[in-house]
């Protein structure tokens, strides 16, 4: 026995967030969704970039950590269900990402993006093919270990994410998967070493390629990584993705309660 459980979502956006257009969607209704599924802990992870980071992002300009604590007081629950005040940041390149590290210490559980890949975002003109973009993900994987971040209460957010658009990822995804393969294990036994967080996120398997994604995820459970899930919801209406985690990626990857990660805020 030992099931894990679907009995946590880290990873979600309120009206905090630009990209959250559902009026409906706040801390406290995201709360009440969290007790009436029987949840031990949800958290609020809005985007995040720092007032002291130059904005290279337009949309994010309004991202800052004042608007983030809109949602403070958090709301309490009256069934005990825990809730977190955690934000989610970009990796930059170099050696930061969107929050600066005197900051650390205001948000209980920081998610990592390496692969916010949209047109336009956070993405070279020159990277468009699914291969292109899979390989920048783990060069930015790579650099971000190397960084002395609070990796306790560090998530890495929807890897393998690719946006709709890019559609079937082909043979030339696969060469450039299979011809990662060491340092993709290299870089998931080293955040397994930092305590880091892997998240299962229903988002990446939105484009097909499950299988794929699940020998990813295999990888990740072999260096030794433990997972959250998070539902990555945007409204209302998206926070029953979370379920779908369970046939896609807790039951193929044969995931047990001794599998689960577990930020220091819920230890």
């Amino acid at each position: 026995m030992n099931e894990y459980r679907i009995t946590q979502d880290l990873h979600c956006h309120s009206v905090c967030s630009v990209c959250c257009h559902d009026p409906t969607h706040t801390a406290e209704a995201i709360l009440r969704h969290a007790e009436a599924c029987g949840f031990s802990a949800i958290a609020l992870t809005d985007h995040v970039w720092d007032e002291g980071i130059a904005v290279t992002e337009e949309r994010y300009r309004i991202q800052n950590i004042k608007n983030s604590r809109r949602n403070l007081p958090l709301p309490v629950s009256a069934n005990g269900v825990r809730i977190l005040f955690g934000c989610e940041t970009e990796y930059l390149g170099g050696d930061g990402i969107s929050l600066l590290p005197t900051h650390y210490g205001i948000f209980d559980w920081i998610l990592v993006a390496v692969n916010h890949f949209m047109p336009g975002f956070f993405c070279p003109e020159d990277c468009r093919t699914p291969a292109q973009k899979y390989r920048l993900q783990l060069a930015r994987l790579e650099k971000l270990v190397t960084l002395p971040l609070p990796w306790e209460k560090i998530g890495i957010a929807h890897l393998s994410y690719f946006a709709p658009e890019d559609g079937a990822q082909g043979a030339d995804y696969d060469r450039a998967f299979l011809e990662t393969a060491d340092r993709r294990r290299a870089v998931f036994e080293m955040l397994a070493a930092h305590g880091a967080g892997m998240e299962l996120n229903p988002t990446v398997f939105r484009g097909g390629n499950e299988e794929r994604i699940r020998a990813e995820l295999w990888e990740a459970k072999a260096a030794g990584l433990r997972f959250y899930c998070g539902s990555d919801a945007h409204s209302r209406d998206g926070l029953d993705r979370i379920f779908t985690l369970r046939p896609k990626a807790i039951l193929p990857l044969g995931l047990r309660e001794k599998d689960r990660f577990v930020p220091p805020a819920l230890r």
